[in-house]
């Protein structure tokens, strides 16, 4: 059923509830079943690009400003990236070996004129060098909720766990002056970008080019048009049974002294019958899931004559986490 049709079911139910308001209730119950689990349908797969790194040709800057022009050497070089994969917008530059700045915008296209995330603070040149490459990477989708895998299979690497969790600060203790070149082993959380999208960076730099197939989990597509629906593993019921018991009654129990037709109805009680409902709809549908995808334990796990596998960590679901310790 449709985003349009379930929010005008519901404003039939219920006496006196206006539509807007209805689609608004729906939407938050979608929202909230989203947010129970880390469903099966929550799980994103997409392909990260590093190019090897670019330093034909030369630049030209003034500085404390945030301009770059390239020659026309360079402008050849980094033309395929315009409009290409990836973007120009997505890769960073630095001079000799200072700090990498971030390309925000083309400003012209020949000779290639970038502008910079920040003032540069290198001295004034003409004929500078440069490098351009990929350090720091963002999401691949707005509703981005974490990193689950990195997996580099030309060099046979996979970055998973603990290397997915790492912050730039780590970093800067190790290698401030981000020397240390090669393939990618650790990802860290950077900065937060103008629309506040964290940007991830990847360590060692990938200069010499790197591809990941990365696997992440999202926050789940909101309803926004009247034709959005949801995943085919979730009923339309356990939507409605959502928005009523958690919006719709309890609206009505805050508005029957104004509206007549809500006035005979026993609304907390229908409140306590329908948040039952919804707990026991809710119990298939997670094991189903279940089925698609485990996702109420933590790993499947292995054991050698009781010992753990590396790569196998002991089965254990979020309550046997919350009560034993863990070791890494």
């Amino acid at each position: 059923m449709a985003y349009a049709d379930l929010s005008a079911q519901l404003a039939g139910t219920i006496p006196g509830l206006s539509p807007i308001l209805a689609a608004t209730y729906v939407k938050q119950a979608w929202r909230d079943i989203r947010n129970v689990r880390a469903w099966s349908f929550k799980t994103g797969v997409a392909t990260l690009v590093c190019p090897r790194q670019v330093t034909t040709g030369t630049v030209a800057f003034t500085q404390y400003t945030s301009s770059v022009t390239f020659s026309a050497a360079a402008t050849t070089a980094l033309t395929p990236f315009i409009a290409g994969t990836p973007l120009l917008t997505s890769l960073q530059i630095r001079f000799s070996l200072g700090p990498l700045y971030r390309i925000l915008a083309i400003t012209q296209n020949s000779p290639l004129i970038v502008t910079l995330d920040r003032p540069i603070q290198e001295a004034t040149a003409t004929l500078g060098t440069y490098t351009v490459y990929r350090a720091y990477v963002a999401p691949p989708v707005t509703d981005f909720q974490r990193w689950e895998s990195f997996a580099d299979t030309a060099n046979q690497l996979d970055l998973k766990g603990p290397r997915l969790t790492r912050t730039s600060l780590e970093f800067d203790s190790r290698d401030p002056g981000r020397v240390n070149f090669g393939w990618a082993s650790y990802l860290g959380s950077f900065v937060a970008d103008a629309a506040g999208t964290i940007l991830y960076e990847l360590w060692p730099h990938p200069v010499d080019g790197q591809t990941f197939q990365v696997t992440f989990k999202r926050l789940g597509v909101e309803f926004s048009a009247p034709g959005d629906t949801q995943p085919l593993l979730i009923p339309d019921a356990l939507i409605s049974t959502r928005a009523l018991g958690w919006y719709g009654y309890p609206w009505a129990q805050a508005n029957k002294a104004r509206i007549p037709d809500l006035r005979n109805t026993d609304f907390l009680t229908l409140i306590g019958l329908t948040r039952k409902q919804y707990q026991d709809d809710l119990v298939p549908v997670k094991m189903q899931d279940d089925e698609l995808m485990l996702q109420s334990v933590y790993n499947r796990g292995h054991f050698v004559r009781g010992l753990r596998r590396s790569m196998d960590p002991p089965l254990g679901d979020a309550a046997y986490w919350q009560s034993h310790p863990i070791y890494w």
